[in-house]
């Protein structure tokens, strides 16, 4: 897969953002989710322009996670890393496939 075969929303950050504006549950169920595991590593594949990933990192930072960032769109990674101004997750480009080690 690559970029160019996703949907649109998936490849520009202001048009994802404007999809998701607005209280989103996902956050909420993804970062409880992570409370009660206390994970000390998550990766977040799919991750788009870190939406879910910067308050997943706030959360996990409490208890010394950390968050690791995987998508396959640069441009939605530039956004991202954009919006990641403390610098709390690592951002990497790719997919699963081409990240096994």
């Amino acid at each position: 897969m690559s970029p160019s075969t996703l949907p649109r929303a998936c490849t520009q950050p202001t048009l994802y953002d404007l999809q998701h504006a607005g209280p989103e549950p996902d956050i909420e169920f993804f970062t409880g989710l992570a409370e009660s595991w206390k994970s000390r590593r998550i990766l977040a594949t799919g991750c788009g322009n870190g939406r879910v990933n910067l308050p997943l990192a706030r959360a996990a930072a409490v208890w010394g996670g950390t968050v690791t960032g995987l998508d396959i769109a640069p441009g939605m990674l530039a956004a991202a890393r954009e919006k990641d101004e403390a610098q709390q997750v690592k951002w990497l480009e790719g997919n699963l496939i081409q990240r096994r080690s």
